[in-house]
């Protein structure tokens, strides 16, 4: 299922479009019973899409991003980090003499600092990636025309944006 979103504003062939981030339980049928639902609940997503549908403000659209993309991008925030892990721990393990402290510790240690490096490296491609056209999400067709919602829960305080993978602006109250 394409994600669905509501455009807030248009800007040539660009809009800035609001979407949910679902619960990942949603459709599991063990929801009730399960903790892990309290963790993850549903927030807007703010982005920035191709906008080729004519698109207005306050229009319901749907949004695609083509499939080897998002797998490739679904596998770099997904293995990289855990390649950062597994990596860590064992030069944590293989230089514990050096660093004079149990394999264990070394190994913790060293699984720690593979992760930070991964995120830090994460954090340059997304910085680059907002730069490459193919990783901007594009409105496919406008579902229904409408208004701007009301949104109670946006506050008046200034907004501060940050461009992140895919040209996706997220907003960040200062």
């Amino acid at each position: 299922m394409s994600p669905i979103g509501t455009v807030l504003e248009t800007d040539g062939n660009r809009a800035e479009v609001s979407t949910s981030r679902e619960d990942p339980c949603g459709g599991c049928s063990e929801r009730s019973a399960c903790g892990m639902g309290l963790f993850a609940k549903p927030r807007e997503v703010l982005l920035t899409a191709e906008n080729r549908v004519n698109a207005r403000p306050g229009d319901t659209v749907e949004l695609a991003l083509s499939a080897p993309t998002a797998l490739r991008l679904s596998l770099l925030v997904w293995i990289l980090p855990l390649a950062g892990l597994i990596a860590g721990a064992v030069l944590g393990v293989a230089l514990h003499e050096r660093l004079r402290i149990g394999e264990d510790p070394a190994a913790l240690l060293g699984a720690a600092v593979g992760v930070v490096a991964s995120a830090l490296l994460l954090v340059r491609y997304d910085r680059r990636a907002a730069r490459d056209r193919r990783l901007v999400p594009r409105i496919v067709k406008v579902v229904s025309r409408g208004a701007i919602p009301d949104r109670p829960h946006v506050d008046a305080s200034p907004i501060r944006r940050h461009v992140g993978a895919g040209g996706n602006s997220c907003a960040h109250p200062d």
